[in-house]
């Protein structure tokens, strides 16, 4: 079998879709790790599908897993941006050694780096963060932005009152009702919702969703659809669904999960939407009554955006992995 030049591992949401983002960086074959939640990209790589493991007891099944794939591909190249899947594979491939691990921190970290970022420092021959924020948290990490464009969408059309809006709460395990019950001070005139792990039976509060497609994922070829056909998109505060509809030409309203809610484990996605409000690349939307005034007012189509791979990022995936040692 062709040695293939690159593996990627990430989990599911955000951490997958800035990953994809380093592929047109690549050279050669490659072959992705995705865990059990995931659409992964569709490029004609390899896919492996593993448990969902973050740091607990299914690390360990991770563990084998990682070291069946990695006697079976012989990567030269391994990339990450986490989350905890990234470590039995890293960990793995360092002790075999003949990879090159590169980790890239996601941008969802903007003033404290992740878990994964601290155990990933000593594993990565290469490490990268997205806010320069982190510089001195990760002294041995460089700045790469590869997910958020340095300014917003540029305005091209004529301003009118949204009509079609777009609502996705990402694929965390916790429901997100606070953030589907404030479309109830809204009426679109078309709706889609993905309304990830939320119950449809706890969606009776905001009466719209209803006459509405609901959709507790969809797949990313309908996903990107949905973006591009929205006047408007109303999400939280995650970096796949952000950086995704800015590439589609909008500047998001986002409500951030909140931890004290049971809404997430931690309070990441308040500081991810403080630095992109204060960027200008989203719209901070924290209740109906600001959603109301939101929809009140007219929108202008903005351009599409593409952010290129950063040149110290292209630099490091392109690195011959030749000055380290094998024991395959």
């Amino acid at each position: 079998m062709t040695r293939p030049r690159t593996l990627l591992v990430a989990s599911a949401g955000g951490h997958l879709d800035e990953l994809a983002r380093v592929v047109p960086a690549l050279r050669g074959e490659r072959a992705w790790v995705v865990d059990d939640a995931c659409d992964p990209p569709g490029d004609g790589g390899r896919v492996y599908r593993i448990s969902h493991g973050e740091r607990d007891l299914e690390s360990a099944r991770n563990l084998a897993e990682a070291a069946r794939i990695l006697l079976r591909e012989r990567p030269a190249l391994l990339v990450s941006t986490g989350a905890g899947v990234a470590l039995p594979f890293a960990a793995l491939a360092r002790a075999v050694g003949g990879i090159r691990v590169v980790f890239i921190e996601t941008a969802a970290r903007v003033w404290r780096p992740s878990a994964t970022a601290r155990f990933m420092a000593p594993l990565a021959h290469e490490l990268f963060y997205q806010w320069p924020t982190l510089a001195s948290a990760l002294p041995r990490g460089r700045l790469a932005a590869l997910v958020f464009p340095a300014a917003p969408p540029v305005e091209v059309g004529p301003a009118a009152r949204p009509e079609r809006l777009f609502v996705a709460v990402g694929n965390r395990l916790e429901p997100f009702d606070r953030l589907l019950a404030a479309v109830a001070a809204i009426t679109p005139a078309a709706l889609v919702t993905q309304h990830g792990h939320t119950p449809r039976s706890r969606l009776w509060r905001a009466s719209q969703l209803s006459a509405g497609a609901l959709h507790a994922f969809l797949p990313r070829a309908r996903f990107n659809d949905a973006l591009a056909a929205a006047d408007a998109v109303l999400c939280h505060a995650g970096v796949g669904t952000i950086s995704s509809a800015l590439a589609a030409g909008h500047v998001p309203w986002v409500m951030p999960r909140e931890a004290r809610r049971g809404e997430a484990r931690d309070d990441h996605q308040r500081e991810t939407l403080t630095a992109l409000s204060d960027a200008g690349l989203a719209i901070a939307c924290e209740d109906a009554a600001t959603l109301r005034a939101l929809w009140a007012r007219p929108l202008r189509r903005r351009a599409r955006v593409d952010v290129p791979v950063p040149a110290d990022l292209r630099d490091a995936l392109a690195r011959p992995p030749s000055r380290i040692r094998s024991r395959w």
